[in-house]
């Protein structure tokens, strides 16, 4: 299951969780889990569609900005480098 997906539909969706070891764990009296326990739970959508599509235009949007950003901040890095140089060559000249 893709994990973006996950109660992002209208039905809930089912956490199965089973214990291989549960000499690990214990429950709310401090026993031991019995062996090959099972829990099962479902959980309500955590956001609806509409939402989801929001996030994901969001998260679209500051992934150009930043790579625009980190490009900028590169080009800018070379050209003050640049200069940089060139100013020192010309305080060290006799």
């Amino acid at each position: 299951m893709n994990p973006s997906a996950v109660s992002s539909q209208d039905e809930p969706d089912r956490l199965q969780v089973k214990f291989i070891y549960s000499e690990l764990f214990f429950d709310n009296q401090g026993n031991y889990v019995r062996p090959n326990a099972q829990i099962t739970r479902e959980l309500q959508p955590q956001i609806d569609n509409t939402e989801f599509n929001a996030v994901t235009k969001s998260a679209t949007t500051v992934q150009a900005i930043t790579g625009t950003a980190v490009s900028g901040n590169f080009i800018f890095n070379l050209f003050a480098a640049s200069s940089l140089i060139y100013l020192w060559s010309m305080i060290n000249a006799e």
